[in-house]
């Protein structure tokens, strides 16, 4: 076992000496049960609340998800696509050939009724 250097004993006994005056105050037991319980206490609360916060954002997640999947246009029965946007899915197998035909002369329809709608024609 080595030996403790003389600064080192020193500190211990200190250290020592502080923590058996402050334990042997009246009420010191008494007064950090109560810390300890409130301590105990706050943690709990903000666990809750991080767990409540962390809830939230999931269900904001999930929320908005679903009502992007929800009001989103389907390729299947919109005309709101642009040409390239139609050749780009026609490429990609997302509509058939006859569907592609079905929205593309729907979207040429479109363009020509606000062509003809607009004020500067």
């Amino acid at each position: 076992m080595r030996r403790c250097s003389w600064w080192e004993e020193m500190n211990l006994r200190l250290e020592t000496f502080i923590s058996l005056a402050v334990e042997s105050r009246p009420g010191y037991r008494v007064a950090t049960r109560w810390a300890d319980k409130t301590w105990d206490k706050l943690i709990i609360y903000m666990a809750l609340l991080l767990g409540l916060f962390l809830l939230l954002i999931l269900f904001f997640v999930i929320f908005t998800s679903w009502w992007r999947r929800l009001t989103r246009e389907s390729p299947r029965n919109s005309s709101a696509y642009t040409l390239e946007e139609l050749a780009e899915m026609r490429k990609k197998k997302v509509v058939t050939e006859a569907e592609y035909k079905k929205l593309r002369q729907k979207t040429l329809e479109e363009m020509e009724l606000t062509r003809s709608q607009s004020p500067d024609s």
